[in-house]
């Protein structure tokens, strides 16, 4: 079962507020337990119950996450452990206990009992801990939205300290912010207004934290994917990012498509097996709102599976020229908590998308952060 699905089935928030934390996922990315919490909806603890529920493991509290042994933290190295967010919590009888966002990820696990020679006990935690955790333990820098959602967070626990009986759903303090959080973040590398101007995303830029640390770092899931840093370092532009990840992406896939996020709006920026011209294709544009194929990811935030039956999917392809395809992937692109692309993928009538969901993930990831450096080169060369 989905996290939105549980959590309304049970009682803990209402379709209006599901409704609102999925447009929230979608502009801003994250997982939705962040948005709803964000958005006053959900409790940390009433998601840590619904978080444990669904993954069948248990739940890493923020009293577990803080109070982590320095020879524990040694075992799973910073690479690693960013690449898959995981924070490793206990040694128990010759496994590992680790706390994941995704403790279902399977090549997650294996790569992370590989690197520690350990069995891996997975355990769930809401994301913005983890980041948290990732930022005190391992000096990674997290965005300025987990920061400030960990210390409304801590705030909020310590007014139910004093004030016993509040339950899992929060009340929203307008003074929050200025929570308590253990490892106060110096910030990573926002280029908010870069981005908007290079990447044109539209409307005001967020605004950025009060210190900056730069953290560019391009992160592989293993060797076999080092070989496309380099060329998206090198790139200086959107298209040439694109093409980096879209011919990487076509050694799995028969079609696969990049469409640029503007005004609600998304337009194809770049192509690997359209059938149209450049012409018709160039002049193609999609709402983000209105379009069911881009609603399939929302609440896991991704997709990679079957068209469902609704026919209201099929005029996407229609529109496309592209076959009904037997499997499908479908991922948001965020840059500074915006949603500025949407990749789309498949391998037509054939039997099925070639390479595994994370490896698609991972390309994601690296295109995202491609875009966040033409957009920083940008702005040097304006200077």
């Amino acid at each position: 079962m989905r996290l939105g699905d549980y959590l309304l089935h049970h009682g803990f928030i209402t379709r209006e507020e599901l409704d609102e934390a999925l447009q929230t996922q979608l502009q801003q990315g994250g997982h939705l337990g962040t948005c709803l919490m964000e958005l006053g909806h959900l409790g940390e603890e009433g998601l840590g119950e619904a978080l444990a529920a669904i993954s069948a493991c248990p739940y890493i509290s923020i009293q577990q996450l803080r109070n982590v042994r320095s020879s524990v933290i040694e075992r799973l190295p910073a690479r690693v452990a960013e690449t898959y967010h995981a924070v490793p919590v206990a040694i128990e009888d010759q496994a590992l206990r680790v706390a994941m966002i995704d403790p279902n990820n399977l090549p997650a696990q294996d790569a992370i009992s590989f690197a520690t020679g350990l069995d891996t006990r997975p355990g769930v935690a809401p994301e913005a801990r983890i980041m948290q955790a990732l930022e005190r333990f391992y000096e990674i820098p997290r965005r300025h939205r987990y920061v400030h959602l960990c210390r409304r967070l801590d705030s909020e626990r310590i007014q139910r300290t004093l004030r016993p009986g509040l339950g899992s759903r929060i009340v929203v303090d307008a003074a929050a912010g200025a929570g308590v959080d253990d490892a106060p973040s110096t910030g990573a590398l926002t280029a908010s207004a870069v981005a908007a101007g290079a990447l044109d995303l539209g409307g005001p830029p967020p605004a950025a934290p009060q210190a900056v640390r730069p953290s560019l770092r391009l992160v592989t899931r293993d060797d076999l994917e080092d070989h496309l840093s380099e060329p998206l370092c090198r790139a200086g532009t959107v298209q040439e990012v694109a093409d980096v990840v879209l011919d990487e992406a076509a050694r799995g896939m028969a079609h696969t498509i990049l469409f640029m996020v503007k005004g609600g709006q998304a337009t194809i920026g770049r192509s690997r097996g359209l059938a149209l011209n450049e012409e018709r294709a160039g002049g193609l544009s999609f709402s983000i709102a209105a379009e069911p194929v881009f609603s399939l990811f929302l609440g896991e935030g991704f997709f990679r599976g079957p068209l469902p039956e609704d026919p209201r999917y099929r005029g996407f392809f229609a529109t496309l020229a592209l076959p009904i395809p037997t499997e499908l992937v479908v991922l948001p692109v965020h840059v500074d908590d915006r949603l500025v692309a949407l990749f789309y993928g498949d391998h037509g009538r054939s039997t099925g998308i070639q390479g595994d969901t994370s490896h698609y993930r991972m390309l994601v990831s690296k295109l995202a952060l491609g875009l966040h450096l033409v957009a920083i080169k940008a702005k040097i060369r304006g200077f």
